[in-house]
């Protein structure tokens, strides 16, 4: 059992995939729908729903997994929400589709502790 594990782990190809996310200290937390994430916001792409139409969407878009994006702005009441890529191209998807795609906050919210 454990020679799986270490097979597992040790496979080049699954270690270079993940870490060309860009991804440091990994948290399951952060994974979270794109209709979930907050302005200023920077996501990666990880999964879409098993659904053609959002295939087609997302391709019409050019929207890709593994794409890093910021979140620019929200609209209210599940309105559009603006994606910005790294060459500063600006990208609206629907609210509807954001409930369908998986992505990883990297920039979580986290506070300094002070121990002094």
């Amino acid at each position: 059992v454990i020679e799986k594990y270490i097979k597992f782990f040790a496979n080049k190809e699954r270690s270079r995939r993940f870490y060309d996310l860009e991804i440091e200290n990994f948290n399951e937390e952060n994974i979270i729908n794109l209709s979930e994430a907050e302005e200023d916001d920077e996501v990666v792409i990880l999964s879409v729903e098993d659904n053609i139409e959002l295939y087609d969407y997302l391709r019409d878009l050019n929207i890709n997994l593994k794409e890093k994006y910021i979140v620019d702005k929200k609209d209210p009441f599940d309105g559009p929400i603006y994606l910005k890529s790294k060459a500063d191209h600006e990208k609206a998807v629907a609210f509807n589709a954001a409930t369908m795609i998986k992505v990883y906050k990297k920039n979580e919210d986290t506070e300094e502790i002070d121990y002094e």
